[in-house]
Order: C-alpha cells, then sequence, then structure tokens
C-alpha cells in the first residue's frame, strides 16, 4: 500500500516506478489483503484503488478496496477515476 493521494492513473503510475502493478484482488486474496490495508491504515477505513475483482475490471472501471469491510459486503467499490486515494500494489 501506497499511502498519499493518488487518482487512478497517478497510482498506476506510482506502483509501476516501483516495478509494481495494481493489485488483483478475488474471493482467495480478498481477506489477508484486506487487512493488510486496514492494519497499513491505522485500524481505520482506508480506500485504495485496485486493478480487478475475481479477474474482471468491469470495462476498465476505476474500483477501490475500501479496507475494513470485512464482510465483503461493500469492499469493492468504484470511483470516479480522478478521486485521490491510497494505491494497492502487488509485484
Amino acid at each position: 500500500m501506497i499511502k498519499g493521494q493518488f487518482t487512478r492513473d497517478q497510482a498506476i503510475e506510482a506502483c509501476s516506478l516501483m516495478n509494481l502493478r495494481l493489485a488483483e484482488l478475488d474471493t482467495s486474496n480478498f481477506e489477508g489483503v484486506n487487512q493488510f490495508a486496514y492494519i497499513c491504515n491505522g485500524n481505520q477505513v482506508a480506500q485504495s484503488w485496485i486493478r480487478s475483482w475475481n479477474g474482471d475490471n468491469y470495462d476498465n472501471a476505476c474500483l477501490v478496496l475500501s479496507s475494513g469491510s470485512f464482510s465483503g459486503t461493500g469492499a469493492i467499490n468504484v470511483l470516479p477515476c480522478e478521486t485521490k486515494t491510497y494505491a494497492l500494489c502487488e509485484a
């Protein structure tokens, strides 16, 4: 997780500068990544740009993980791409 205020395009670039890419989340890694993001933000809800959910980018929508929504309900959302929030990267 890169804490900062990034638009989606800026988040993609920030990950790329570290030879990473925006994270892909799915049902197999959701719980661990969600807890990681929540803990990294001081046990507070954080929104972070992600690349896809279960292999779907929803027609290249701008997806975010809202960490702290541990039931899964409301955890993956679409925001305007110019919204500024964190970047969640993966190798």
